[in-house]
């Protein structure tokens, strides 16, 4: 099961760096790539539930990677109970509906692809501060949003 949650992080990341690396003259490919990303982020996450309720709902932590060691180790650790399941399930419904209106919304703005790849980047900092299991891993979510906000507002003003 830690490997399901560690996937929970993982696929939003593999979707925004292959939207990140994306033509933007691609807008299909650009939005397929967010799609596909959140609906199979939402199916390992359905995966990952149906296991966790048949173990019977225990909490659960897990150690994603070592980022530095001194006296203790500085790393990234998930985190996983009953409130942060509920909170993951209204994200993806949020975040699948704005990516869902905006492909028509906005085709053919400049700004297409920076949109769907904001969008991705701050559903994966969503997702770290969602499943955060430390304070690091807190802060990383923390600032991806931020950044996330920071590139969104930055044509606007």
């Amino acid at each position: 099961m830690e490997l399901l949650l560690k996937l929970l992080i993982l696929l939003p990341f593999i979707g925004y760096i292959l939207s990140f690396f994306t033509p933007s003259k691609k807008e299909n490919s650009i939005y397929v790539i967010s799609i596909t990303t959140i609906i199979l982020q939402f199916l390992a996450f359905l995966y990952f539930g149906i296991l966790w309720g048949i173990s019977k709902f225990p909490d659960l932590s897990t150690n994603f990677l070592n980022l530095y060691k001194a006296d203790d180790y500085i790393s990234i650790s998930l985190f996983f109970d009953s409130l942060t399941c509920a909170y993951l399930i209204v994200t993806f419904f949020i975040t699948f509906a704005v990516l869902l209106f905006s492909r028509a919304y906005i085709h053919r703005e400049k700004g297409y692809k920076r949109f769907f790849n904001n969008t991705l980047l701050f559903y994966l900092g969503l997702n770290f501060i969602l499943l955060a299991g430390n304070f690091e891993t807190l802060f990383i979510g923390w600032e991806m949003i931020g950044v996330g906000k920071f590139f969104f507002l930055d044509k606007l003003l």
